[in-house]
C-alpha cells in the first residue's frame, strides 16, 4: 500500500510542479480558478491562522462528479492523501481523517498573500483554487436553495461556481419535509462564473452566467416563482458564524442583487405552472 502511495506522490508531484510554474507565469493579480467539470476539486470547510502569515486549511476532496475522492491535496509544499485513516502526508507520519478529508497546517501564503491548494484524483484532470486566507480581497461564502416545489416529483436544484457544486432539493408540494441546503462554499472574492440546474416532473431548466461576489460577503443562489416562472435569484445574505449552517430564511437577512432567468432545457410533463412556491413548515 505504501509503494503505491510513494508511486502516486512522485507523480503528482511532478504534475504539481508543472502546474506551479504555468502560475508564475501569471501577474501576482490573476487569482484564477482553472478547474473545470472534468477536474477534481477541493471543498474548504475552513481556514484558520495557526501562527502569523501561517494558516492551517481543512476540506475535503472531490472528484469530477462533486463524490468524495481518494486523491492528493496540496497547498504551500505540503500535502497529503485523502483516502481514509493511514493516509501518508508527504513530509511524513499519517494522517487519521476519514475517507475525502484533509487537514494541512503551517501554510505559508504566497507573494500576495494567497495559497493555492491543488488536487489530484486518478481519472480527473487536477484542480486548483486560490484563496485568500486574510486580507487583501478577502473570501466569499456562498450556497443554494430552492423556494419552489413541483406538484408530481422532488425538485432538485444545483449551482456550481469555482468547480464546487452545491444542491438543494424540495420535496413534492404537499409534502412538508423541509427543503435541504447545504453548508456554505468559500471561494476568493470577484467575478465568478456558475452554472445553476433544475431538474423535476415539473419542468427543467438552467441559468448561467457571471456574477460578482465582493470580499467578507455572503451569497445564496435562490430559486423562486416570479411573474408565473421560475427564475434564480442572487441574494446577499447575512453570513453565518459557520460554513456549516444550513437554514438562512429570515427575510431580515436577505438582500436581492439581481434576477437571473431561467430556460428550458429538456421536455417536461406540463407547464411550469405546476411548479409554485414551497411552503415550510
Amino acid at each position: 500500500m505504501l509503494n503505491k502511495y510513494v508511486l502516486a506522490l512522485l507523480v503528482f508531484s511532478a504534475i504539481g510542479c508543472a502546474t506551479g510554474s504555468a502560475i508564475a507565469q501569471n501577474s501576482p493579480d490573476d487569482h484564477r480558478q482553472t478547474s473545470t467539470s472534468q477536474s477534481s476539486a477541493a471543498i474548504i470547510s475552513s481556514v484558520t491562522q495557526s501562527s502569523p502569515g501561517r494558516y492551517r486549511i481543512i476540506g475535503s476532496v472531490v472528484d469530477r462528479n462533486n463524490t468524495l475522492a481518494c486523491g492528493l491535496a496540496l497547498a504551500s509544499g505540503r500535502c497529503v492523501f485523502s483516502c481514509g485513516p493511514g493516509s501518508p502526508r508527504c513530509e511524513g507520519g499519517s494522517d487519521n481523517l476519514s475517507f475525502g478529508g484533509f487537514d494541512l497546517s503551517d501554510l505559508p501564503t504566497e507573494k500576495d498573500g494567497t495559497i493555492i491548494v491543488q488536487t489530484f484524483v486518478q481519472g480527473n484532470m487536477p484542480g486548483l483554487q486560490v484563496i485568500n486566507p486574510g486580507g487583501g480581497s478577502g473570501q466569499a461564502r456562498w450556497t443554494a436553495y430552492t423556494s419552489t416545489c413541483c406538484s408530481s416529483s422532488s425538485t432538485i436544484y444545483s449551482v456550481t461556481v469555482d468547480g464546487v457544486t452545491k444542491t438543494s432539493v424540495s420535496t413534492r408540494c404537499d409534502d412538508s419535509t423541509p427543503t435541504t441546503q447545504e453548508s456554505f462554499a468559500i471561494t476568493s472574492a470577484g467575478l465568478k462564473n456558475f452554472t445553476a440546474s433544475t431538474s423535476s416532473a415539473c419542468s427543467e431548466t438552467s441559468v448561467s452566467g457571471t456574477v460578482e461576489f465582493s470580499a467578507n460577503s455572503c451569497y445564496r443562489f435562490n430559486r423562486v416563482i416570479e411573474n408565473g416562472g421560475p427564475v434564480t435569484h442572487l441574494e446577499s445574505v447575512s453570513c453565518p458564524s459557520s460554513t456549516n449552517t444550513h437554514t438562512l430564511r429570515q427575510a431580515d437577512s436577505i438582500t436581492l442583487i439581481t434576477v437571473l432567468p431561467e430556460s428550458q432545457t429538456g421536455n417536461s410533463s406540463s407547464s411550469t405552472a405546476q411548479e409554485q412556491p414551497k411552503i415550510q413548515p
